[in-house]
């Protein structure tokens, strides 16, 4: 994709820089000119995001967008392990420790939505609910 003496990047420059593009500078600049070449290698129609890379669906959708691209990205609902893991091909770097940690997120998520669902909605009561699961994890 970089051969030797490659020079041109594309970047959405606001979007990119903040969120998680504020940890990981560069990283969306990486993100845009790789899907850009793949998308002038294939030409697809669709693009498809799972929701928790949202921050990354923006930046090409609004990428696709402002260079014309005759694509639609599409959210997806995120693909989740039996334990709630959301997939991803970054879990591989998890240590066992880590990766059982990391579910304490998707529980705490899950606790909120179930009282929300029953009818609560009291921010700071269901910001309870999530950190009372995260405490114990």
């Amino acid at each position: 994709m970089y051969p030797p003496g490659y020079q041109t990047w594309v970047e959405v420059t606001e979007l990119g820089a903040t969120l998680e593009g504020e940890h990981r500078p560069g990283h969306f600049r990486g993100v845009a000119t790789v899907c850009l070449k793949l998308f002038n290698a294939v030409r697809p129609d669709l693009a498809f995001y799972g929701q928790k890379d949202a921050q990354q669906t923006v930046v090409v959708r609004t990428m696709a967008r402002d260079l014309n691209l005759p694509l639609d990205v599409v959210v997806v609902p995120t693909m989740r392990e039996p334990d709630g893991l959301a997939m991803s091909s970054r879990n591989v770097y998890l240590s066992p420790e880590q990766r059982k940690a990391a579910t304490a997120l998707y529980r705490a998520l899950t606790a909120a939505g179930t009282r929300y669902a029953a009818g609560e909605r009291d921010a700071e009561i269901l910001r309870q609910a999530m950190r009372a699961v995260l405490d114990a994890a």
